[in-house]
């Protein structure tokens, strides 16, 4: 082989080096753009995921104060309950004792009977109001007893279910 013909084989060699590197350069280049386009697509379709987040953050924040704030209430609650349990005792004792005493009056009233039937009339007036008192004492302890109990249950349901709502967003509660 004479040396022109190896000049013309790296000649026809070096332009098709040439043709490809152009080649591969274009493609490089439009690769570069595609990546720049899938760079710009994802972080638009990451952007409300993060705003989301964010949200949910704040939410999961507010929900934290929220159930902080309750524990009070909770707390005077239970104590409201229980000071309400206290005075329903004494009801049911001023009951037992109003009872006691209508009984009484009844006693006395069939005693004073014959002697004087005014002071037995006055005296069975005063039974009645007495019966009277201790059915309406009845009443209030039990229709206060059925409110606290609603009341403790809703109050309570809702600062357990703040309670899970935090633990959900891995938040715990806050000491008082």
């Amino acid at each position: 082989m004479a040396a022109a013909d190896v000049r013309d084989m790296l000649r026809t060699v070096g332009q098709v080096l040439s043709q490809q590197s152009c080649t591969l350069a274009e493609t490089v280049e439009a690769l570069a753009g595609r990546i720049a386009e899938l760079d710009r697509a994802a972080k638009e379709a990451v952007a409300p995921f993060a705003a989301g987040a964010h949200d949910l953050r704040r939410t999961a924040e507010a929900a934290q104060e929220a159930t902080t704030q309750l524990m009070p209430v909770a707390d005077n609650l239970g104590k409201a309950a229980e000071q309400i349990g206290r005075a329903a005792q004494r009801f049911e004792a001023a009951q037992a004792g109003a009872l006691k005493l209508s009984e009484d009056v009844s006693t006395a009233a069939k005693r004073f009977e014959g002697v004087d039937r005014s002071l037995a009339g006055t005296l069975t007036a005063l039974g009645s109001a007495l019966d009277e008192f201790r059915r309406r004492i009845q009443e209030f302890v039990g229709d206060t007893n059925r409110d606290l109990a609603t009341a403790a249950k809703y109050v309570s349901a809702m600062v357990s279910e703040l309670g899970e709502t935090l633990e959900d967003f891995g938040l715990e509660r806050r000491p008082n």
